[in-house]
Protein backbone atom coordinates (compact mmCIF):
# COMPACT_ATOMS: atom_id res chain seq x y z
CA UNK A 1 0.00 0.00 0.00
CA UNK A 2 1.11 3.23 -0.59
CA UNK A 3 0.88 6.04 2.13
CA UNK A 4 1.15 9.72 2.14
CA UNK A 5 2.55 11.56 4.97
CA UNK A 6 2.46 15.36 5.76
CA UNK A 7 4.37 16.65 8.55
CA UNK A 8 7.74 18.48 10.03
CA UNK A 9 8.91 16.22 12.32
CA UNK A 10 11.66 14.03 11.14
CA UNK A 11 11.50 11.47 13.99
CA UNK A 12 7.91 11.08 13.70
CA UNK A 13 8.18 10.33 9.74
CA UNK A 14 11.00 8.00 11.08
CA UNK A 15 8.38 5.82 13.31
CA UNK A 16 5.97 6.02 10.78
CA UNK A 17 8.54 5.06 7.78
CA UNK A 18 9.38 2.14 10.22
CA UNK A 19 5.95 0.65 11.22
CA UNK A 20 4.98 0.99 7.45
CA UNK A 21 7.69 -1.17 6.35
CA UNK A 22 6.97 -4.04 8.47
CA UNK A 23 4.01 -5.10 6.30
CA UNK A 24 6.29 -3.35 3.28
CA UNK A 25 4.14 -0.25 2.86
CA UNK A 26 5.83 2.39 0.95
CA UNK A 27 5.50 5.91 2.48
CA UNK A 28 6.06 9.48 0.80
CA UNK A 29 6.76 12.37 3.33
CA UNK A 30 6.72 16.13 2.59
CA UNK A 31 6.56 18.93 5.05
CA UNK A 32 5.35 21.40 2.60
CA UNK A 33 1.49 21.15 1.86
CA UNK A 34 1.57 22.24 -1.90
CA UNK A 35 4.29 19.22 -2.44
CA UNK A 36 2.03 16.87 -1.20
CA UNK A 37 -0.88 17.95 -2.41
CA UNK A 38 -0.03 17.70 -5.85
CA UNK A 39 1.90 14.56 -5.19
CA UNK A 40 -1.20 12.77 -3.82
CA UNK A 41 -3.60 14.36 -6.62
CA UNK A 42 -0.92 12.81 -9.13
CA UNK A 43 0.29 9.41 -7.10
CA UNK A 44 -2.20 6.44 -6.39
CA UNK A 45 -2.01 6.49 -2.40
CA UNK A 46 -4.41 4.22 -0.18
CA UNK A 47 -3.84 6.18 3.27
CA UNK A 48 -3.36 9.46 3.89
CA UNK A 49 -1.40 10.83 7.47
CA UNK A 50 -1.34 13.89 8.61
CA UNK A 51 0.82 15.05 11.57
CA UNK A 52 -0.89 18.01 12.74
CA UNK A 53 1.34 20.72 13.91
CA UNK A 54 1.30 22.91 16.92
CA UNK A 55 0.52 26.46 16.36
CA UNK A 56 1.07 26.73 12.37
CA UNK A 57 -1.44 24.34 11.69
CA UNK A 58 -3.07 24.07 7.79
CA UNK A 59 -5.85 22.06 8.76
CA UNK A 60 -7.40 25.18 10.20
CA UNK A 61 -8.37 25.95 6.51
CA UNK A 62 -10.04 22.00 6.55
CA UNK A 63 -7.80 22.18 3.37
CA UNK A 64 -6.72 18.15 4.53
CA UNK A 65 -10.64 17.72 5.06
CA UNK A 66 -11.37 18.70 1.12
CA UNK A 67 -8.24 17.20 0.07
CA UNK A 68 -9.07 13.39 1.44
CA UNK A 69 -13.14 13.56 1.05
CA UNK A 70 -12.36 14.62 -2.98
CA UNK A 71 -9.95 11.52 -3.41
CA UNK A 72 -12.04 9.51 -0.82
CA UNK A 73 -9.05 8.75 0.62
CA UNK A 74 -8.84 6.98 3.86
CA UNK A 75 -6.86 9.42 6.25
CA UNK A 76 -5.45 9.40 10.33
CA UNK A 77 -5.20 12.96 12.24
CA UNK A 78 -2.13 12.92 14.48
CA UNK A 79 -2.44 15.40 16.55
CA UNK A 80 -1.11 16.12 20.39
CA UNK A 81 -2.84 14.65 23.27
CA UNK A 82 -3.53 18.16 24.73
CA UNK A 83 -4.90 19.83 22.28
CA UNK A 84 -8.60 19.40 20.84
CA UNK A 85 -9.39 18.41 16.92
CA UNK A 86 -11.59 20.61 15.29
CA UNK A 87 -15.45 19.51 14.71
CA UNK A 88 -15.35 19.52 11.36
CA UNK A 89 -12.37 17.03 10.91
CA UNK A 90 -13.54 14.76 13.92
CA UNK A 91 -16.65 14.01 12.56
CA UNK A 92 -15.61 12.90 8.54
CA UNK A 93 -15.87 9.11 8.55
CA UNK A 94 -12.45 8.94 6.09
CA UNK A 95 -10.71 10.29 9.13
CA UNK A 96 -9.55 8.39 11.62
CA UNK A 97 -7.75 10.64 15.17
CA UNK A 98 -4.79 9.18 16.71
CA UNK A 99 -3.38 10.71 19.89
CA UNK A 100 0.36 11.28 19.67
CA UNK A 101 1.80 9.78 21.86
CA UNK A 102 1.20 6.27 20.71
CA UNK A 103 2.99 3.05 20.68
CA UNK A 104 3.82 1.64 17.14
CA UNK A 105 2.36 -1.80 17.42
CA UNK A 106 -0.84 0.13 17.70
CA UNK A 107 -0.24 2.26 15.31
CA UNK A 108 0.96 -0.60 12.71
CA UNK A 109 -2.32 -2.56 14.15
CA UNK A 110 -4.51 0.60 12.63
CA UNK A 111 -2.66 0.61 9.20
CA UNK A 112 -3.86 -2.38 8.80
CA UNK A 113 -7.36 -2.07 9.86
CA UNK A 114 -6.83 1.08 7.56
CA UNK A 115 -5.87 -1.12 4.40
CA UNK A 116 -9.01 -3.35 5.14
CA UNK A 117 -11.30 -0.29 4.58
CA UNK A 118 -9.06 1.01 1.51
CA UNK A 119 -10.18 -2.65 0.07
CA UNK A 120 -13.32 -2.49 1.06
CA UNK A 121 -13.84 0.93 -0.86
CA UNK A 122 -12.06 -0.09 -3.87
CA UNK A 123 -14.39 -3.13 -4.18
CA UNK A 124 -17.43 -0.74 -3.81
CA UNK A 125 -15.99 1.38 -6.13
CA UNK A 126 -16.01 -1.49 -8.58
CA UNK A 127 -19.01 -2.41 -8.13
CA UNK A 128 -20.24 1.16 -7.91
CA UNK A 129 -21.39 1.38 -4.58
CA UNK A 130 -20.84 3.87 -1.90
CA UNK A 131 -21.38 2.00 1.31
CA UNK A 132 -20.90 3.31 4.70
CA UNK A 133 -17.31 2.71 6.14
CA UNK A 134 -17.52 0.90 9.13
CA UNK A 135 -16.57 3.25 12.11
CA UNK A 136 -12.70 2.70 14.39
CA UNK A 137 -11.94 3.50 18.00
CA UNK A 138 -10.04 6.59 18.21
CA UNK A 139 -6.48 5.78 18.61
CA UNK A 140 -4.55 6.45 21.67
CA UNK A 141 -1.70 4.90 23.83
CA UNK A 142 -3.50 2.66 25.99
CA UNK A 143 -6.77 2.48 23.88
CA UNK A 144 -6.16 -0.49 21.39
CA UNK A 145 -5.56 -3.79 21.83
CA UNK A 146 -4.02 -5.55 18.98
CA UNK A 147 -6.88 -8.54 18.17
CA UNK A 148 -5.56 -11.28 16.24
CA UNK A 149 -1.89 -10.34 15.73
CA UNK A 150 -0.68 -13.25 16.72
CA UNK A 151 3.65 -13.05 17.60
CA UNK A 152 3.49 -9.91 16.18
CA UNK A 153 2.71 -8.79 19.66
CA UNK A 154 5.24 -10.19 21.06
CA UNK A 155 8.04 -8.55 18.76
CA UNK A 156 9.72 -5.51 18.45
CA UNK A 157 9.24 -2.70 15.84
CA UNK A 158 12.22 -1.08 14.31
CA UNK A 159 12.09 2.69 15.32
CA UNK A 160 15.44 3.45 13.25
CA UNK A 161 18.50 1.70 12.74
CA UNK A 162 20.33 0.53 15.76
CA UNK A 163 16.77 2.15 17.44
CA UNK A 164 13.66 -0.85 18.66
CA UNK A 165 10.93 -0.52 20.09
CA UNK A 166 9.98 -3.88 22.99
CA UNK A 167 6.62 -4.15 23.29
CA UNK A 168 7.34 -6.68 25.82
CA UNK A 169 9.67 -4.44 28.47
CA UNK A 170 6.71 -1.89 28.70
Amino acid sequence: MRIGMLGNDAFMHRIIAAIAAEDRHTLFHSRYWNVFEETVRDGSFQLLIYHCPIGNCPFGRRRCVQLSTALRIPSVLLYPAHTTVRREISEQTLFHLAEVPFYPIDFLNLIRLLSKRTAHLDAAARNGDSPPLPSLPPLSASSMLPTGSGPLIERDVELAPHLRYDRAAN
